[in-house]
């Protein structure tokens, strides 16, 4: 799969390409508070000429353990209210109803703000509720209830979540799809208290009346049927090691700031890493789960990476987790670095490109088994960062200047698998986390994931393509599929790159903050997933010499402009995510 990790803009905003329909997942996160995650399903039709989809999404300050945040929001112009109903299962005669009409009437619920219009407010975080201290109320018990209290309801479009926050872990609610007609209420669940943390369970209940009126006990005796269960047993005194390395040249990098959150099943905790971190390596773990691990530093690109820990407490002597980070400093123009990383259970994979002409096609290099390309350069410390479970290499011509010197290239893993490809895949390539990163000068990055799912023992991961005289990101094109036999000796997967003896208007393409100017006159203007096929497109077009095409995080992503002449613009200050390249024809003004 085909992730992609980068900062938003000055607006809060950031745009992703789509390349398939499915569930997707998008996490936003910042240091001092509580990650926000939202899965959203894309269903495009493949006749559309734009099809996008919008998630919102709100950060919420971390709070001080011992206070739970109950945090609403929708996407419907429609006016959803969040209430929260407590009642000490000890004494059931009475209940107390927080919500935008009755504030701060209830022993430690507070209401925030009473949002009447949905979608991601422009000075707020959303609808919400705070409980403070619940460690002094361990008894108290909440139900949480989403009513639509628009002219005209209509729960069942609003694309309704919650999140609950504790000061660590988050989980998000997505309300399902209503089982009443014209519903207008949704109770959502039941929480309980434990310690300085709250214990969720859904109930995703709908009426058109109030629940109050009919379930008021329902938490209270949902929890006495099954109490919130203790803490699972961890092997005591384990700590992550987290190695933050130079992807350059191996060497450690220190002062470093580090971002953890632990995923477990829905649920999303942000690690206080000032208290977690037992030393500037180390981090003290309480619990299994999915680790996931962002590090800044000045002069670097953020990198990232992800471990997943399941300590077996009959076997905590075998528990020694660990992870490497591998940053990218400075890169050179026009030389694209690619770094792929893979966890200890991998023993020792290779890390190649298939180096050909983008005119002819002629394979031209084959940078594996210590071979030298002029436009693939292995980095020299791979062998001793093979023991920190990365290695890089840089692709890019260094004579790019000379006509017909232009390449493309194909990103090839040797997975050094041992069996045939019809066995079944095993455990080990799984748990490995196998994916290739590729930064470009301007600092673009996109991150490859292994698909694991179509693997069979295969000894070689087909990567990717890219290409150009200025190896920008943006020319990246995904395969992602696997064979038994060297790909250098079958068919060329990134043949799409080729000019076929026309003038190919790809092969100069700059950016991301570059644009035709003076242009000759707009031919057309149209959408394409990717910068390659809108140069395709002016290749192909008699009249086009010049192109535009908007990238990822940029207000137009997609747009692609065609223009019968003009020339290339230098870098702009301008903040778009554009990029663009000129190409004249031979009989053409």
């Amino acid at each position: 799969s085909l992730s992609r990790h980068q900062p938003a803009s000055s607006h809060g905003n950031s745009t992703f390409p789509i390349y398939e329909n499915g569930w997707y997942e998008v996490i936003v996160r910042a240091p001092g508070y509580s990650p926000a995650v939202e899965k959203i399903k894309i269903t495009c039709n493949h006749t559309e000429v734009l099809c996008s989809s919008a998630v919102h999404l709100a950060l919420s300050a971390l709070k001080p353990e011992g206070n739970i945040k109950i945090l609403l929001n929708w996407e419907e112009d429609l006016n959803l209210d969040l209430h929260t109903v407590q009642i000490d299962k000890e004494f059931t005669s009475t209940h107390c109803e927080t919500f935008y009409g009755q504030q701060a009437a209830c022993t430690g619920s507070l209401f925030g703000s009473d949002i009447k219009v949905g979608g991601m407010p422009a000075q707020d975080e959303g609808e919400a509720i705070i409980l403070e201290n619940v460690a002094n109320n361990p008894t108290l018990t909440y139900m949480v209830v989403v009513h639509d209290n628009s002219v005209k309801p209509n729960l069942q479009s609003s694309n309704t979540r919650l999140a609950l926050l504790d000061g660590n872990k988050e989980e998000v609610v997505t309300m399902p799809a209503s089982t009443v007609a014209e519903a207008e209420y949704w109770f959502a669940g039941c929480v309980a208290i434990v310690g300085d943390f709250f214990h969720f369970v859904p109930v995703n209940k709908f009426s058109r009346t109030n629940p109050v009126e009919t379930e008021k006990l329902h938490c209270v005796e949902l929890f006495k049927r099954a109490p919130p269960p203790s803490t699972p047993a961890f092997c005591m005194g384990k700590t992550l090691k987290i190695n933050i390395r130079n992807s350059e040249n191996n060497t450690d990098i220190n002062d470093a700031k580090i971002d953890i959150v632990r995923v477990k099943g829905q649920h999303l905790e942000s690690i206080n890493v000032t208290s977690a971190m037992i030393a500037s390596d180390k981090l003290s773990l309480e619990g299994n789960g999915i680790y996931k691990v962002d590090v800044y530093r000045q002069g670097f690109q953020t990198g990232s990476n992800e471990v997943s820990i399941s300590c077996d407490i009959n076997k905590c002597n075998q528990c020694d987790p660990s992870i490497t980070i591998p940053m990218v400093g400075a890169i050179r123009k026009k030389h694209p670095r690619v770094v792929l990383v893979w966890q200890k259970e991998r023993k020792n994979p290779g890390l190649y490109a298939i180096q050909r002409n983008m005119e002819t096609g002629v394979r031209q290099c084959v940078s594996r088994n210590n071979r030298q390309c002029n436009g693939v350069t292995v980095n020299a410390h791979n062998a001793v960062s093979n023991a920190n479970h990365f290695k890089t290499m840089s692709v890019g011509s260094k004579h790019i200047g000379k006509a017909g010197n232009i390449k493309y290239y194909t990103i090839v893993v040797n997975l050094k698998s041992d069996g045939n490809g019809n066995e079944v895949v095993d455990e080990t390539i799984k748990n490995s986390k196998v994916h290739v990163i590729v930064t470009d000068s301007s600092g673009a990055s996109l991150r490859v994931n292994m698909r694991t799912q179509t693997y069979k023992k295969d000894k070689y991961w087909i990567v990717g393509c890219m290409g150009g005289e200025y190896m920008v990101t943006a020319s990246f094109t995904e395969i992602n599929q696997f064979l038994d036999s060297p790909p250098e000796d079958g068919v060329d997967y990134c043949k799409h790159f080729l000019s076929k003896g026309l003038k190919n208007c790809f092969a100069g393409l700059k950016g991301p903050s570059y644009s035709v100017a003076d242009n000759g006159g707009l031919i057309k203007q149209t959408m394409f997933d990717s910068a390659k096929e809108c140069a395709d497109e002016c290749t192909l077009m008699q009249d086009c010499q010049a192109f535009d095409w908007f990238g990822p995080g940029d207000s137009e992503f997609k747009s692609c402009l065609l223009y019968k002449s003009g020339k290339l613009s230098g870098s702009l200050d301008d903040g778009r995510v554009r990029y663009a390249s000129v190409c004249p024809k031979a009989g053409r003004n």
